[in-house]
């Protein structure tokens, strides 16, 4: 299994993780998926990492399995309120995406141009509105947009996302 954190990096459970190792993860997904409060979560994964597979003793917290149980872990406390929820992008975001994707202009209503957001594959993502100057041309707000960096667009550019007419 490949499981994408909210910052982007892939692990790959089966080079990655020893079979104790994803036993252990094994839970930790489903408790995450069950909502448990945070500090419920981080007591279980404990337990769960001093008992072992099978009560056959402690498994040894490799890199990978902390940087997934620290990612499940940031989950829930979005989900309860005690931490900011990344960009509706960041959350699903995995390597090579979005590389080869586009912006594409769309409709402009009320001084608003709609940006589609596509992916690798020309699957559209979502949608975007940009502010439009008086007499300014979809296509140069959007370059407009892209070269001052910063905010979702400037992600949207760092990821590999390039403007299309």
């Amino acid at each position: 299994m490949i499981y994408l954190t909210l910052q982007g990096r892939a692990v790959d459970t089966d080079m990655e993780l020893t079979s104790p190792q994803r036993h252990v993860l094994q839970k930790l997904l489903t408790w995450e998926h069950l909502g448990l409060k945070p500090e419920d979560f981080a007591a279980r994964q404990a337990k769960a990492l001093q008992q072992g597979w099978g009560s056959l003793g402690p498994v040894e917290e490799s890199p990978a399995l902390k940087t997934v149980a620290g990612d499940l872990a940031a989950r829930l406390a979005i989900r309860h309120g005690q931490a900011p929820a990344p960009g509706w992008l960041k959350a699903q975001l995995w390597p090579g995406r979005y590389a080869g994707g586009g912006l594409e202009p769309g409709q402009v209503e009320a001084g608003r141009l709609e940006l589609l957001v596509r992916d690798a594959a020309d699957l559209e993502r979502g949608r975007l509105w940009l502010d439009l100057a008086p007499g300014e041309a979809p296509e140069t707000a959007l370059e407009r947009a892209l070269a001052a960096g910063g905010g979702l667009l400037g992600e949207l550019a760092v990821l590999g996302l390039v403007a299309r007419a």
